[in-house]
């Protein structure tokens, strides 16, 4: 029959496991090739959907006219108004001839007016601005695409230390996991590659074409700059239907970059905090097995069956600490249920063996006694 241990462990040891928990210093990096790639080609679909949106803008631009004026030879003037006359009376040298009545003028030259059409309006340039972003996306893509492997090989590396007051201690950790796909994956692997690269024809198609464009070409020899965000919310840009879809493709495009700029700095910096604690719990749960070893087994049992009820209530901290803050709620009853369910578990496993040891020697002392009667 097992002996009950003494759930109040003493201060000794937890201040301990406290100046353990308060000195430590970790960093975290994680890399994860396919991750870090993938999350470029989850957009693809709705940057498509989005291209004849934009191919609309670009062949059929929103342009604002304005009234302009050329002195012009009379015979290619298109339009002549009041104004033009003024300009005459004040120009007298465009006169060819005068009537001998004086009453008819014929000049040769006059003020024509003229409607212009303006391409280069806010909503225009930041229309521009979103092609050569995603221009610059594409490029990145296809760079990336050329490249690309479907396994998905993780890579974590930990580094702690801390102290106790008496002893310095340090852990470095290497978790490595490869991607062990069967051939039968890695063939709709391809097939799903052979569809990316389909989105992506698609794409560049709409690209060449908006750049032979009148809209494109007059941007580009002006050298426009790009519109920085925030976008102005015009009216044009809030209810035309072509640009709803532009801003929506804006708002994917800077998603993307963000997600590539997160990773990289994932893969320099401390991870997130959870994780972080996470690991730092294993560093004083290795701590834990190395501080008990000795050579004698009795004391190493003592010490890890004392140190056992510290990672208990570690273990349920950091676990309630994770489910609180994933918005998850969870009863104390169910909680309970849930560890007096494992802690049967156990005790039946250890039941079971008892009983299979009890079962095998009976038989063996029946057989021993069969043997015997023989003898005799």
């Amino acid at each position: 029959m097992g002996k009950y241990l003494d759930l109040d462990i003493d201060d000794k040891l937890i201040k301990k496991t406290e100046k353990f928990n308060e000195k430590i210093e970790s960093s975290i990096v994680f890399k994860s090739k396919l991750s870090t790639e993938s999350s470029c080609f989850e957009y693809l679909d709705d940057i498509v959907m989005a291209c004849p949106f934009i191919d609309n803008l670009v062949k059929r631009p929103k342009v604002t006219l304005t009234d302009s004026s050329e002195v012009t030879k009379i015979e290619l003037a298109k339009k002549i108004g009041v104004e033009s006359i003024r300009d005459l009376s004040r120009n007298t040298q465009y006169i060819e001839k005068v009537s001998r009545d004086g009453e008819e003028i014929t000049p040769n030259k006059i003020l024509g007016l003229f409607s212009e059409e303006i391409v280069g309006t806010y909503e225009n340039k930041v229309l521009y601005t979103l092609i050569r972003m995603l221009m610059d996306f594409m490029n990145k893509l296809e760079d990336l695409i050329k490249n690309f492997e479907s396994s998905d090989n993780k890579t974590l590396e930990y580094v702690g230390k801390s102290t106790t007051g008496k002893e310095n201690v340090m852990l470095e950790l290497k978790v490595t996991s490869s991607d062990i796909s069967s051939a039968f994956e890695k063939e709709g692997f391809e097939d799903e590659l052979e569809r990316l690269k389909g989105l992506i024809k698609k794409i560049n198609d709409f690209i060449k074409s908006w750049k032979k464009s009148y809209f494109y070409k007059i941007f580009e020899k002006a050298k426009q700059p790009y519109i920085r965000p925030p976008i102005q919310k015009t009216n044009l840009i809030l209810k035309n239907p072509n640009f709803q879809m532009a801003m929506r493709l804006w708002a994917i495009l800077q998603d993307i970059e963000e997600d590539l700029n997160t990773t990289k700095k994932r893969e320099t910096n401390k991870a997130d905090k959870i994780v972080n604690d996470i690991l730092n719990d294993s560093f004083l749960q290795d701590y834990f097995l190395v501080d008990s070893m000795s050579i004698s087994k009795k004391e190493q049992r003592e010490r890890l069956s004392r140190y056992a009820v510290l990672m208990i209530k570690n273990q349920i901290q950091r676990s309630m600490a994770l489910l609180l803050d994933s918005g998850i709620k969870i009863s104390d009853d169910k909680i309970l249920a849930m560890v007096s369910n494992e802690l049967n578990k156990e005790k039946s496993k250890r039941l079971i063996g008892a009983k299979d040891i009890r079962k095998k020697f009976k038989s063996e002392i029946e057989e021993y006694l069969e043997k015997a009667k023989e003898v005799l």
